[in-house]
């Protein structure tokens, strides 16, 4: 009968920590927020203004997958846009900046 594997409550010695990992400070509980901290004001302002962009942006949800994709079409639209009609400006960069400095890069070896 000892051999039996037994189920019974643990013993008393049972320490819900066993390897005194935890604090060993006693915690003091909930800590009430101070009205007058800036800090919190500053945390129940921007609640506040959460909450209505949360409120007002619900029409919009559904829309935004479209939205962010005509976006990014325009933006590589504006790019080739910028890239026609400052094609002089780009070429005369690289003539001043980038390849004067390949030559002197060159030059030096």
């Amino acid at each position: 009968m000892s051999s039996r594997i037994s189920i019974a409550r643990p013993q008393t010695n049972f320490s819900a920590d066993p390897h005194g990992l935890s604090n060993s400070r006693p915690s003091s509980g909930y800590r009430a927020a101070d009205p007058d901290d800036p800090l919190e004001k500053i945390k129940a302002l921007s609640k506040t203004i959460e909450d209505n962009v949360e409120i007002y942006s619900q029409p919009l949800k559904p829309h935004l997958p479209a939205i962010g994709r005509f976006l990014i079409v325009v933006t590589f639209l504006e790019d080739a846009l910028r890239i026609l009609t400052q094609w002089g400006d780009q070429i005369w960069y690289l003539q001043q900046y980038v390849f004067s400095y390949a030559r002197s890069v060159l030059a030096k070896r």
